[in-house]
């Protein structure tokens, strides 16, 4: 009996699907959200953001991890991203009354 291979990308299929479901509610939600004649000032700051400061993270943390190594700025960051998925639902609900 032939042993089968499995692809090594099997899970990689799932991730994709992920993200990009997520990326399309965040973008549905924008449109929701912002008025129509706003809709593309704001997509432009948000690609300006994403696309400007995504160099300056990495670079950030290619400094850090020189003087406390990889895996304490993974931790880092990691808990900066769980630190602001906590604080910012929040800071949004006080906005909206």
């Amino acid at each position: 009996m032939a042993r089968q291979s499995v692809p090594k990308d099997v899970g990689n299929d799932k991730f994709k699907d992920g993200a990009s479901w997520a990326v399309n509610c965040e973008i549905s939600l924008r449109q929701y959200c912002i008025p129509v004649h706003l809709q593309g000032r704001i997509n432009a700051v948000i690609s300006l953001l994403v696309g400007g400061i995504a160099p300056l993270g990495t670079l950030l943390a290619g400094v850090v991890s020189e003087y406390i190594g990889i895996r304490l700025t993974l931790l880092c960051g990691a808990c900066g991203m769980l630190l602001l998925a906590t604080w910012l639902p929040f800071v949004l609900s006080g906005r909206q009354q």
